[in-house]
This record gives structure tokens, sequence and C-alpha cells, in this order.
């Protein structure tokens, strides 16, 4: 169920102490009322690295190459 994994997931990231600003963008996640006009209006940045960053670490303690998969899946 995708519920779980995703509470699995958030549970992880908190775990090894991820930053939730992040890990809430990962799963598209709204940003909190407070931080909406700056980002909706002045910030552009996309924390694509941050985000990449912490989906690296999260597979590399499940032990998954995912590149590998990737790369099997565009082939």
């Amino acid at each position: 169920c995708l519920s779980r994994v995703r509470s699995g997931l958030v549970t992880y990231w908190a775990s090894i102490n991820e930053p939730e600003k992040i890990t809430n963008r990962i799963q598209n996640h709204g940003i909190k009322r407070e931080d909406l006009i700056v980002q909706k209006h002045y910030n552009a940045y996309d924390y694509l690295q941050e985000k990449k960053n912490v989906l690296d670490r999260t597979f590399a303690a499940l032990d998954v190459p995912i590149h590998l998969k990737l790369l099997k899946k565009a082939s």
C-alpha cells in the first residue's frame, strides 16, 4: 500500500534528521502558510539537488542500486 511506503519513508527521514522542508517537497506536500508568500512570489529555487541527496541516502540505506534500475528502464 502506497500510504505505508510514504509513512515509512517520512519516519525514516525523520530518524536520520533530514530537513522536513526537503522531505515535504519530495512528497509534493504543500508549503507551510508562513512560507507561502515568499515561496510563491520570490523563491524560484527548485531544491532538486537537496531532494536528490535525500533520495540517494535513502536508496543507499536500502542498498538499492537505483541508478541501475533507472538505466534498465530507459533501455
